[in-house]
């Protein structure tokens, strides 16, 4: 499994974190200890890669700085093996945009999973993308749209804003976004409840793009998929 977190510093450009993983809430049983170092050129994000884990098992985890500060205490769910004969249970999520809604759905699975018999509970959340919408609107320009109430999400550093619309073109603009949707105390709880299984979709770059924008606009591209690396619980393509 990956375990990830954010744990910012006022000093220093590098920092080593502890992660605790254990069979049980209380952490009486904690069977690993790994070092994740976080560093102000990933914007203080880390992600472990936990690896000797039993299939199909349910595992608690946490990170702890070097002053004693804990987080808060995530769960996890490791893969069954391939001849597991019991069902795979999950939920497929996409398209959340706080900017224009709370993402009360969520609130939702935790309440149905935490009454369903453990055997229908769910195994993970499969996110099929538009984890965020990179256009961003600000609540004291517009207050509404379609109806819907505008919410404060983020304020854009660098860039551009097109009618109604501010659009990041850096990486300081799309991990502004990623912070402010990650806020949202529903999404915390879903992402500490269960394992996530990101993909990408346009908005995560641009609206409606296609791969000739990232040939076109590789700056602001590499910008996109360097901040979607950092907040996702997923392995980076070089490894690092």
């Amino acid at each position: 499994v990956i375990l990830w977190t954010r744990r910012p510093f006022a000093e220093g450009t590098r920092h080593l974190l502890t992660v605790e993983v254990a069979e049980d809430e209380a952490f009486r049983r904690v069977i690993a200890h790994a070092q994740a170092p976080v560093s102000s050129a990933a914007d203080w994000t880390t992600r472990v890669l936990i690896g000797g884990l039993k299939p199909a098992r349910t595992y608690w985890y946490r990170f702890i700085d070097t002053e004693g500060n804990g987080s808060r205490v995530g769960r996890t769910i490791t893969a069954p093996l391939p001849n597991d004969p019991r069902k795979v249970n999950f939920a497929f999520v996409s398209c959340q945009d706080v900017n224009e809604g709370k993402l009360n759905a969520y609130r939702r699975m935790i309440y149905e999973d935490e009454r369903a018999p453990a055997a229908q509970q769910l195994d993970f959340v499969l996110h099929l993308g538009d984890f965020i919408y990179e256009v961003v609107q600000y609540p004291d320009e517009v207050k509404t749209r379609y109806d819907r109430t505008i919410y404060e999400v983020a304020r854009i550093p660098d860039g551009q804003k097109v009618g109604n619309f501010h659009i990041p073109l850096t990486v300081d603009g799309y991990r502004a976004v990623y912070k402010g949707y990650l806020a949202d105390p529903d999404l915390q709880d879903a992402r500490a409840r269960w394992p996530f299984v990101p993909v990408w979709d346009d908005h995560e770059f641009k609206n409606n793009c296609v791969a000739a924008d990232l040939v076109d606009d590789a700056a602001r591209g590499r910008a996109a998929y360097q901040a979607w690396f950092e907040y996702m619980p997923v392995w980076p393509i070089d490894g690092t």
